[in-house]
């Protein structure tokens, strides 16, 4: 009894670690093509009930995949990702749900809204992992030197 009673609590942190280890497979391939920004939150959601997730972008991000990734009872997972003035949502039922977006609104999201609608073998609570992966764009670095045509006024 006792090793059941262990077995089924140690489950759903197996279940976690297991979904967790595979949207990292997932980040690093991402990063593994450019897109050096990388965010990843697990949290467990409860059916019909949206979680909302605050997001801190740096400004010079150019383009990037915005993601939500379902436990093993997830069949439907709904991805809003949002803005100042704007809302970009994911339209079809999947488990993964993943919106691509490009400059500028890739620098301006402010928010992630993610919502299991639908779960089988009628769970009502399971894991997920909310995450984004974004290329970044590098701004040229000041010349340290002045140019020899270049006068005392800065006229060239």
């Amino acid at each position: 009894m006792r090793a059941l009673l262990l077995a089924a609590v140690i489950a759903p942190a197996a279940a976690s670690s297991d979904l967790g280890a595979e949207a990292l497979v997932f980040l690093d391939r991402l990063a593994s093509t450019g897109y050096r920004g990388i965010f990843m939150a697990p949290l467990e959601v409860s059916i019909l009930e949206p979680c909302t997730l605050d997001v801190m972008m740096n400004p010079l991000a150019d383009r990037g995949f915005f993601m939500a990734m379902g436990g093993e009872n997830v069949l439907d997972l709904s991805l809003v990702v949002e803005g100042n003035g704007w809302s970009v949502s994911d339209s079809f039922p999947d488990d993964f749900p993943v919106l691509e977006l490009d400059a500028p609104l890739a620098a301006t999201v402010r928010r992630m809204i993610v919502c299991a609608t639908d779960m089988i073998h009628n769970a009502d609570r399971d894991s997920v992992v909310v995450m984004y992966a974004v290329s970044v764009v590098d701004l040229p670095e000041p010349a340290d030197d002045v140019p020899a045509e270049q006068d005392s006024t800065g006229v060239q």
